[in-house]
């Protein structure tokens, strides 16, 4: 039974990605359904911050906005919301550059669209995610784009949009966190979930320990491992090198 369902979470981990392998056959189509998927994303980003305003009209709108970490709106865990929009959101802007003048604007705004949300997701992993993706950002942007002040601006007024934010969140106690050096312990306890996970995978590499043994929750690569096995840890890591 425990072997069955180990060889079951694997399956679904990988098989997704066989099959876009084999629906995707060359690196324009590629190219295009990464569009389309960020597009996606960006559209969910808008309707699920405004659904968080809407529904708690009765509150202020920034504490409506901030409901989308403390009511995990849909059952959507914010620290996944902020993984998955962390992989989509270099993209819009390495595309906005690679675009003519008309289309520029278009991917900013897709941009745009999907910053908010990770901030108001009030998550301290998403929050590193974001300030390291911007600062690999104007290193390869820069090098590889005329009017490099132009591509810091946007980049600028998000990092800007994270602190004004997350000042006031702390300032209102729209987040459970009463100060920016608690943040500190709690990272060093969720390094420790961390480690645990690799030694738990370790302990069955092929196949991984399966899904909900809480250690690989903060980490996406250790998440993979340890879920599915190294099979499709080696998947994930090649799609990350890919990207890069």
């Amino acid at each position: 039974g425990t072997s069955r369902m180990m060889v079951f979470n694997a399956s679904i981990g990988f098989v997704p990605f066989v099959l876009f392998s084999l629906v995707v056959n060359t690196e324009s189509d590629g190219r295009r359904v990464l569009k389309y998927w960020l597009i996606a994303y960006a559209c969910f980003a808008i309707f699920h911050l405004a659904r968080g305003g809407i529904t708690f009209s009765d509150q202020s709108l920034l504490q409506g906005f901030a409901s989308v970490r403390t009511a995990a709106l849909g059952g959507h865990n914010p620290n996944a919301i902020g993984w998955m929009g962390l992989l989509f959101l270099p993209l819009a802007p390495v595309i906005a550059i690679a675009s003519s003048k008309r289309e520029k604007w278009k991917w900013w705004l897709v941009f745009f669209s999907m910053v908010p949300l990770l901030i108001f997701s009030f998550s301290r992993s998403t929050m590193v995610g974001m300030l390291l993706t911007f600062g690999l950002l104007s290193v390869f942007l820069i090098k590889r784009a005329e009017g490099s002040i132009r591509i810091m601006i946007p980049l600028l007024i998000s990092i800007l949009a994270i602190y004004i934010l997350w000042t006031m969140a702390f300032a209102n106690r729209f987040i459970p966190v009463n100060s920016i050096e608690s943040v500190f312990p709690e990272l060093e306890v969720r390094w420790s979930w961390v480690v645990k996970g690799w030694r738990l995978f370790a302990l069955q590499p092929l196949t991984g320990a399966g899904l909900n043994t809480g250690y690989g929750s903060h980490s996406g690569f250790t998440k993979a491992a340890l879920d599915y096995g190294l099979f499709f840890f080696l998947m994930y890591c090649t799609a990350y090198i890919y990207f890069i």
